[in-house]
């Protein structure tokens, strides 16, 4: 049964767009990946405007256990590097099985301007290995923009693989490009709350939507809803001192609930 199970996945896996491959982190899937708007160590992953209000070195590592089955995971590792008004972003993203994997390495420039406005540009190299194929490599470009109407209202867009990369031999994987358009809003001192519209490449118009609720100083409680398809997604975030941890779970309507977890240091 599990291997019926697992074969399944595996399938469905290899046909799947590549953003449902590789984790935007843990904060981020709490709020059902709402965050083209948030500013975040995790915005390396997503619109790397995010990036450019950084103000200390950050490092962060990321893991999901998809689908409750240790034979699928995705892992992420970034290096946030605040020079003035300028953040260098690295991440580094993975996910595998043994007859399929994929790593996404991006390397992002971020910057500010003043307190309101930010852009920001990554590079990405992409490889993949598919059993039965030769390992196959490429590289593309995103980029976005973040603007403050006020002190309380982000409005943010992203648009990925500008140039329409793809790899040239195994044509049933693709390297998605796509436009996002999102907000977040202030509504008090503690709560925030995100929304989010999504388009890739193939694919239908996506809606999502999260909260983050500052619970207590250390604790955060999170939730998020996205509608296509429709999933339901929670955390919470514990902070102490320079230290950061997020848990993340996010639901699949046939393939079970996927767990996630995020460390984040402050240097």
């Amino acid at each position: 049964m599990k291997k019926s199970f697992i074969s399944f996945c595996a399938t469905w896996l290899v046909f799947l767009p590549a953003h449902a491959q590789f984790i935007e982190g843990a904060p981020f899937t709490a709020i059902a990946n709402a965050s083209v708007a948030i500013n975040n160590v995790w915005a390396a992953n997503n619109n790397p405007a995010g990036l450019s209000f950084l103000t200390k070195t950050i490092v962060a590592a990321g893991y999901e256990n998809k689908f409750l089955t240790k034979e699928f995971s995705a892992s992420s590792l970034i290096l946030a590097l605040p020079f003035n008004k300028i953040v260098i972003g690295g991440s580094f993203q993975k996910y595998g099985i043994p007859d399929f994997s994929q790593i996404k390495t991006g390397i992002s420039l971020s910057k500010s301007f003043g307190h309101t406005l930010s852009y920001g540009i990554r590079l990405n190299y992409h490889q993949i290995n598919i059993t039965g194929y030769n390992n196959e490599k490429t590289f593309s470009a995103d980029c976005g923009i973040m603007y403050a109407i006020n002190k309380k209202i982000w409005l943010a867009a992203s648009l990925g693989n500008i140039s329409q990369e793809s790899f040239k031999t195994i044509h049933d994987q693709t390297i998605d490009a796509y436009i996002k358009f999102g907000a977040s809003i202030l509504l008090n001192e503690k709560l925030t709350a995100c929304s989010q519209i999504d388009k890739y490449t193939d694919n239908a118009l996506d809606y999502r939507m999260g909260l983050d609720y500052k619970l207590l100083e250390i604790l955060s409680l999170r939730g998020g809803l996205s509608f296509n398809t429709f999933r339901q997604y929670a955390g919470i975030g514990i902070s102490h001192k320079k230290l950061v941890i997020d848990l993340a779970i996010s639901s699949h309507p046939v393939l079970s609930y996927s767990p996630q977890i995020a460390l984040a240091y402050e240097f």
